[in-house]
């Protein structure tokens, strides 16, 4: 049958934009998946430089439908300043397929 756009493979996010300082579900980045295998994931936040700003995830396992939250806070703990960034998802099956994606996302003041 025909796939629903919802049950496309692939990641996709939920909330682009969120405040980490709001007490509502919009405090988070959300990032959703489908997938067609095991895939062992990287996501790395980046500024408009292209510096690393936080590791959301570093090999970890994915099964094949999920949902990650990130907070909007550095590897120290931090809340990122406000503005624009670049969420990279690098993905990688054993069977050997591979998947890469970058999304634009904003945290917005509080």
């Amino acid at each position: 049958g025909l796939t629903r756009p919802s049950e496309a493979l692939g990641f996709s996010l939920v909330s682009a934009a969120f405040c980490p300082q709001a007490l509502s579900v919009a405090s988070q980045c959300l990032l959703s998946y489908r997938l067609d295998d095991s895939y062992i994931a990287s996501i790395i936040v980046y500024d408009l430089q292209a510096s690393p700003c936080a590791t959301i995830a570093n090999n970890l396992l994915l099964g094949s439908v999920g949902c990650i939250a990130w907070s909007g806070c550095d590897d120290e703990g931090k809340v990122l300043f406000p503005g624009t960034y670049l969420l990279r998802v690098q993905a990688y099956a054993l069977s050997g397929k591979n998947y890469s994606k970058t999304f634009v996302i904003s945290i917005l003041p509080p």
